[in-house]
């Protein structure tokens, strides 16, 4: 009855559910079967609670195993994508690494110190299994049959022993020569009167070179490393300059490999990468030099900076060591393009580049200061491996190319007798702003736009287009007036005496380039060098002209009358060169034989 029900539900200390939107049925039932009924209630209750319950323990027990395995996923993940977008950085690391673990055997070099003349003492390594620098030079002094050689060395990074010279002296590379390494004071030594000295600072260089010309009789050569490079080159500048101070110094030739253009470029450039921080790793380089030096001392009062700044303590404590403007010191001591002029023409160079070179990024060498080593790059094949070399130039590379032989021509007593076989010119222009200019009136294709276009890309591509931005006004689809401001910009120059310099072939083609064979090719139906642009008056001046009705602009493959040119004259080359070597054995033969006619 209800009323057996009611007293069951009163007296009961229920946990209650409510249920809503559900139909709720009533039977009028005992207490006993209540009671029965509420136990099976609560134990069916009991039951998904408790399932749950374990469910909690469990994933929270899965919790630490899955965060970890997604940190591993998102690791393993970040380095493929490194590694695929940053090959390059990632394959040059990792020759460096392998490099520097075979090849960094500082107990294989013998130390000598050397005190310069203002009290400070540089440093000179010499491997143990080389025999002395100085008593083989010593006797070759007083025969004078042959003038020992040396390679200088200035390593990288400013270390005292550069794994680099290394790996070349083991692998035998310079057979016939004596190595050593140089460090300026303050490298491997302690300093005494100054804080430490820039690393590229050429005086001590200089007198060492000197003491081995003088004294012993070297003729010596320059290696340099990365910041070495900048040494190197200083050096070479500064001799090349000064030759009265000098009293007739000179070297022999010079080697650059795998220096920056400017060291802030170089170093800065690792600000943004989240791996190696090689700012900072300078820096603490830098702290360390002072430290064993003993210079910390004399800069420390004036030094606000810390190492873990990176880039700015490196440029603080460089300003307060060498007591001048971080502009100052830039401009003197840390910018290979300064150093990359005229003057060091008289000296063969070789510059190398590493494209995966994960401390100077290829971006930002700059190859308009090539041009100072073509030259030095013709005498090297003809100095070193007797070379008969000759020059084939296309497009604006025939500008290059007629220029080159006009310098070499026109200063026959700074280049020593250096002499070019021949010289191709294929399609190029009279004058650069007449042939881009050209294409202006043409509605479909707008070629100085592309070119505007290609020049922005290059500034882009070599980190240039920071170093001109702010003097900039136009825009690359303003076609020829972009070209002509960003070349002014770039060279420095009005752009009257650019082209005038630079970009007029016509200037080139006088007398003076009449000792050498010239073969000039022209398309008549060249889209980028119109035919009526060409001046026939200075054909006079070369060897020979062809003009084809075809082949386009350097379609060469197009042509069979040019490809039939310019196999022949290489036939020609070839044969005279043949020529010479026979007449030049006879003479040799006659000679031995004891012939008079000899």
């Amino acid at each position: 009855p209800w009323s057996d029900a009611l007293p069951l539900c009163s007296g009961k200390n229920l946990e209650c559910t409510y249920v809503r939107n559900a139909e709720v049925t009533l039977f009028p039932v005992t207490r006993s079967q209540a009671a029965t009924k509420m136990d099976e209630y609560q134990k069916a209750a009991a039951v998904p609670a408790l399932a749950e319950t374990n469910g909690v323990e469990h994933a929270e027990k899965d919790t630490p195993k899955r965060k970890m395995l997604s940190l591993k996923l998102a690791a393993y993940f970040s380095a493929v994508y490194q590694l695929l977008t940053h090959y390059n950085w990632w394959s040059g690391l990792f020759d460096s690494f392998i490099m520097i673990l075979w090849h960094h055997r500082p107990l294989s070099f013998s130390k000598e110190m050397i005190k310069a003349s203002d009290g400070e003492t540089y440093a000179i390594w010499t491997p143990k299994t080389q025999t002395s620098l100085y008593h083989d030079a010593a006797i070759m002094k007083h025969h004078q049959s042959k003038r020992p050689h040396i390679w200088i060395c200035l390593p990288g990074g400013m270390e005292s022993i550069d794994p680099a010279m290394t790996a070349l002296h083991s692998f035998d590379t310079f057979k016939g020569s004596k190595i050593c390494m140089f460090n300026n004071p303050g490298i491997s030594t302690n300093m005494v009167n100054t804080p430490l000295v820039s690393p590229t600072e050429p005086k001590y260089l200089i007198d060492y070179i000197r003491y081995l010309q003088n004294v012993y009789n070297y003729d010596v050569s320059l290696i340099g490393f990365s910041i070495g490079t900048v040494h190197a080159l200083r050096t070479v500048h500064t001799i090349c300059n000064h030759q009265e101070k000098y009293n007739g110094l000179k070297l022999t030739s010079v080697i650059l490999v795998h220096g920056p253009d400017k060291v802030r470029e170089a170093v800065c450039s690792f600000q943004q990468n989240w791996l190696f921080r090689m700012d900072l790793y300078f820096a603490l380089h830098i702290q360390r030099l002072h430290y064993m030096s003993n210079s910390w001392n004399m800069i420390k009062p004036n030094v606000s900076k810390y190492p873990f700044e990176g880039w700015s303590y490196i440029e603080e404590v460089t300003s307060v060591t060498l007591n001048k403007e971080w502009s100052e010191c830039e401009e003197e001591y840390f910018n290979l393009r300064r150093f990359c002029d005229e003057s060091i023409e008289c000296v063969p160079v070789l510059r190398i580049i590493a494209k995966n070179d994960f401390v100077v990024p290829f971006e930002s060498i700059d190859e308009k200061y090539f041009k100072h080593f073509l030259i030095e790059y013709i005498r090297y094949l003809q100095n070193v491996y007797h070379y008969d070399v000759s020059l084939i130039g296309f497009s604006i590379g025939t500008v290059h190319a007629l220029r080159t032989l006009h310098t070499i021509c026109n200063h026959q007593e700074k280049y020593n007798g250096l002499k070019l076989t021949s010289v191709i010119l294929v399609h190029g222009p009279d004058n650069v702003r007449e042939a881009v200019c050209s294409s202006r009136q043409n509605w479909l294709f707008r070629m100085d736009v592309y070119f505007a276009l290609h020049i922005q890309r290059l500034h882009y591509m070599r980190n240039s287009w920071n170093m001109i931005k702010p003097n900039m006004s136009k825009y690359p689809f303003e076609g020829w007036s972009y070209i002509e401001e960003v070349t002014s910009v770039t060279l420095n120059k009005e752009w009257s005496e650019c082209e005038e310099e630079y970009f007029n072939l016509r200037r080139f083609c006088d007398e003076s380039i009449e000792c050498v064979p010239v073969l000039r090719i022209i398309a008549k139906n060249d889209f980028v060098v119109p035919f009526e642009s060409i001046d026939e008056k200075y054909f006079k001046h070369l060897k020979q002209v062809l003009i084809s009705e075809r082949g386009g602009h350097c379609g060469v493959s197009r042509c069979n009358k040019t490809l039939e040119a310019i196999a022949k004259w290489n036939d020609d080359i070839i044969q005279n060169a043949n020529v010479n070597e026979k007449v030049h054995k006879q003479c040799l033969d006659a000679y031995h034989c004891g012939s008079i006619a000899c």
